[in-house]
């Protein structure tokens, strides 16, 4: 009491009850906005590479409502929906320089849809008002973005690379534990190698479950070598300093050291960067074992069947031999 009554001898007021929420007032007066900042909320409890998804293109339809003065959820119709899509087929990244590769455009659209889905199951706006739900899949082909290195390529690669340890360690780790280098590789700490085996934690795997995949024998040398287990348990694998530490490497720096390393050996603009050593890494060991198992393990596939598609994306499983024993038709001994 005596607290409340200095406050009101300051001037404090009761100011009633709490002003509405975004869920409580009218559909006409919720702006689109704080509608669109309520979703992303109930995203904040993803992975950070799924919630920056949603967060990307949403901030992007916020952009280009308000240049087309559109404000509220109420203006919001199918065929605002239609006019953005039709926009984002044609948006260029100001990062990449490029219009949306489809495979990014399917991605975008696949947030809007769940975005509509949720504003459905808000009841602030019905099934049939759904502002993206004709949003239709651009075919992405089969094109291979990333592309595998031959044998050749990778010992030019790391004759250059062999002056940098860190980045020739690193390297190493993509072609032999078919890891990602953005996350899943650059962001590794020390606690996380084990005897034989690499943890790759839930927080960094892209399928947000967590996974383990082996260390080869020639790697483990490496990591001795490079005495990465007297570190520090919590230090980074890839630390700022070129050794492992409290902090890890920025997110482009090795992609930089690629790039430069790749115009050295004549490589560069023609579709390869870090991501084609984890190809590369599949792609010899199904050469050398033709074990459909390790590559599930090592990829931390789910299904055996999601390796064959992989694999079939690298232009292997194909056994030109098979037909040349195919019986002619009719001259089967009886």
């Amino acid at each position: 009491m005596t607290g409340i009554n200095a406050l009101l001898q300051e001037g404090y007021v009761y100011a009633g009850e709490e002003e509405p929420t975004v869920a409580e007032t009218q559909p006409g007066e919720r702006l689109l906005a704080e509608v669109i900042a309520a979703f992303l909320e109930t995203k904040e409890k993803l992975s950070q590479g799924s919630y920056d998804v949603h967060k990307a293109i949403l901030d992007l339809l916020v952009r280009w409502c308000k240049e087309q003065g559109l404000v509220t959820l109420t203006h919001l119709t199918k065929e605002c929906g239609q006019k953005f899509l039709e926009y984002l087929a044609v948006y260029v990244s100001p990062k990449t320089k490029r219009i949306l590769s489809p495979k990014s455009y399917n991605n975008y659209g696949l947030n809007l849809k769940t975005f509509g889905n949720w504003l459905v199951e808000q009841g602030w706006t019905k099934r049939k008002h759904h502002p993206f739900q004709a949003m239709k899949k651009t075919k992405t082909g089969n094109g291979e973005k990333h592309t595998p290195y031959t044998q050749a390529q990778l010992t030019a690669i790391l004759k250059v690379a062999q002056t940098d340890p860190q980045f020739y360690l690193f390297l190493h780790f993509l072609y032999y534990t078919f890891a990602r280098p953005g996350k899943e590789v650059r962001l590794l700490q020390v606690k996380d190698l084990r005897e034989s085996t690499i943890w790759i934690s839930q927080a960094h795997d892209k399928n947000d479950r967590g996974r383990y995949c082996d260390i080869p024998s020639h790697l483990q040398e490496l990591i001795a070598e490079a005495g990465i287990k007297t570190y520090l348990p919590q230090d980074y694998v890839f630390g700022s300093k070129g050794i492992p530490g409290p902090e890890p490497r920025g997110k482009k720096y090795f992609y930089k050291r690629m790039r430069a390393v790749l115009e050295k050996v004549g490589l560069s603009d023609q579709g390869y960067d870090l991501y084609g050593m984890k190809h590369s890494g599949n792609i010899q060991l199904w050469l050398a074992t033709k074990d459909l198992k390790a590559i599930q393990k090592q990829n931390g596939h789910s299904t055996m069947a999601m390796s064959e598609t992989y694999l079939r994306g690298l232009g292997l499983l194909q056994n030109e031999q098979a037909l040349a024993s195919f019986p002619r038709m009719g001259s089967l001994n009886s």
